[in-house]
């Protein structure tokens, strides 16, 4: 499985064609990654049909890549220059109750969240599983442990049956929480710090 993030031909986001949300609702596998400054890319990926190494189809793995705004936000609300990724599966049912809603016209926006969900309980983890019978749990302290999270916001234009109430009143937002994770400071971490 080939998810590397490519700055290739990078472009401005545009608003989602017919195309885009097929390729959105059939993806096997998704791959969200946060580029450069505010550019960012989700791509949607249909795997190759294959039963024990025999393909079943002329055609080899198609990746469809859709352009969209990005931006890393610190929970303080700080603007931070990092890198982040998602690997999503296609059959996840949260994903599929988003790209259900996705409308042609629609402008997406990836709103990482470093340390968004972090609290005192992150801070402090305790218990290494469980105890011996009788014993209390037992401390354990991760040193930094981070809960990131993945945000889509869909930008809906207003129509001229369903005025929206957001903002100006012609556009519509909705927001989802696609993806949070639990994880120290390593390379498995949604949102990374870029290497030097």
């Amino acid at each position: 499985m080939n998810c590397d993030a490519t700055n290739d031909e990078a472009t401005a986001p545009e608003a989602l064609t017919a195309d885009d949300i097929k390729a959105l609702r059939t993806a096997d596998d998704l791959c969200f990654d946060q580029l450069t400054g505010e550019i960012g890319q989700i791509r949607a990926i249909r795997r190759a049909r294959r039963n024990h190494g025999t393909v079943f189809s002329d055609l080899d793995d198609a990746t469809r890549t859709i352009r969209v705004e990005t931006g890393v936000t610190r929970w303080e609300g700080r603007p931070d220059p990092r890198t982040a990724f998602v690997l999503l599966s296609g059959s996840d049912e949260v994903w599929r109750t988003i790209a259900s809603l996705l409308r042609v016209g629609d402008r997406l926006r990836l709103d990482w969240r470093m340390d968004g969900g972090s609290n005192g309980y992150v801070k402090h983890a305790m218990g290494d599983g469980l105890p011996d019978c009788g014993e209390p749990p037992r401390p354990m302290h991760f040193s930094g442990l981070h809960v990131d999270e993945l945000r889509l916001v869909v930008e809906r234009p207003a129509t001229p049956h369903r005025k929206s109430t957001v903002g100006n009143g012609k556009v519509r937002r909705l927001h989802f929480t696609v993806e949070t994770l639990v994880c120290a400071e390593n390379a498995a971490r949604m949102i990374r710090i870029p290497l030097r």
